[in-house]
């Protein structure tokens, strides 16, 4: 088993062309290897990478690119005309199923790409994974490498657990949980028409599983709308405001549609400008119960986390979903009944910063 160490000039697989022109892939693995075999892997750009049969095995991906990743092959020797690593930034990379290539790049965020040769096109990888900070990026014809990979060593269920849709019947979360309250998920986003065909998926692991009492649940504490708006009214003694007007609109069964809360201030000029403090949403059900409210702060006034919300409820008028605003990116809350109960069994907890999901898998009581 053997891998071939590049150089630190090897392209980052999160820049807009990872991985650069297939011939500057093919230089450098001939640049690696050895003269003798040199001539026969430079045939083809394609050819070239399929030729190396010496891949690593399925079971140990990650374990033999962290081993890799020390500027040694796994029998413990350098390759020859190969330069040491940098210390600060150690890359390796290697045909792995004679399919992939992977590149394992240390450093804070533990990144690795895995990029499928079959997608070439143009120079370019079409079809990828990425891990950075143990969070995934991956296109969608990925989706099994990345379940392959995310439940190693786990005796997760072979279909999901859970699976959400939108209120356009859109895919947004697939939830693979096993017996310990360990699993993985993966997020879908929307791509630029609107749907989730072609966007990227983000993939995230949890270990474990948390328990919690539903009634203490942050859900409450912080989306329940009395506690949401208890700090609006205070305005009005604010002497930096004038002219606090709140309006109203109800449906026909005297249900609140929606609120605003409104003001001058001089808080951020000198003039005296108009600004809403607060606002609220809310559609309704036939029957009457709750369907999506939208939630709203003003976060120059207030706390820019949690500043917007949007609440889903089930036809049961039971919390199905959350997506909220905050500092670094956003917070999306995913609740699971069993039957007709009255408050969720579990839920999971998605922290989005920019590029990386984490995920919190609850139990409640």
């Amino acid at each position: 088993m053997a891998a071939w160490l590049l150089s630190s000039g090897f392209n980052d697989p999160l820049s807009d062309n990872p991985i650069g022109s297939l011939s500057e892939i093919n230089r450098q693995f001939c640049t690696a290897m050895q003269p003798a075999a040199a001539s026969t892997v430079c045939e083809s750009s394609v050819t070239a990478c399929r030729h190396i049969t010496d891949a690593i095995s399925e079971t140990s991906l990650l374990n033999a690119a962290e081993q890799n990743a020390t500027g040694q092959s796994t029998t413990g020797q350098h390759l020859p005309n190969v330069p040491e690593p940098n210390a600060s930034r150690q890359e390796t990379a290697y045909i792995w199923e004679e399919r992939y290539l992977v590149q394992y790049v240390g450093g804070y965020d533990d990144r690795i790409g895995i990029y499928d040769l079959n997608t070439l096109k143009d120079g370019a990888f079409g079809d990828y994974i990425i891990r950075s900070y143990g969070s995934y990026r991956f296109t969608e014809p990925m989706k099994e490498l990345f379940l392959k990979i995310a439940m190693n060593d786990a005796s997760f269920q072979e279909k999901p657990y859970f699976i959400y849709y939108d209120e356009d019947d859109h895919l947004r979360l697939e939830l693979y949980v096993d017996v310990s309250g360990a699993g993985c998920g993966i997020c879908y986003g929307e791509s630029a028409d609107g749907t989730n065909e072609t966007a990227e998926r983000s993939g995230f692991v949890f270990t474990e599983s948390k328990k919690a009492a539903w009634e203490g649940a942050q859900y409450f504490m912080i989306f329940d709308t009395q506690a949401y708006y208890i700090d609006v009214p205070s305005i009005q003694n604010d002497e930096s405001f004038r002219n606090y007007k709140e309006s109203y609109e109800y449906n026909d069964a005297g249900q609140v549609t929606s609120f605003s809360c409104e003001a001058e201030t001089n808080v951020f000029s000198e003039e005296w400008t108009p600004v809403t403090i607060a606002s609220y949403r809310c559609v309704y059900r036939e029957d009457g119960s709750k369907k999506e409210e939208e939630l709203f702060r003003n976060s120059l006034l207030f706390s820019t986390s949690y500043s917007s919300a949007r609440l889903h409820y089930d036809e049961s008028g039971r919390i199905a979903y959350i997506r909220s605003y905050i500092t670094h990116g956003s917070l999306e809350y995913y609740f699971i009944y069993e039957d007709d109960g009255d408050i969720p069994a579990c839920g999971i907890m998605l922290d989005h910063y920019p590029d990386i999901v984490e995920g919190i898998f609850y139990q409640y009581t």
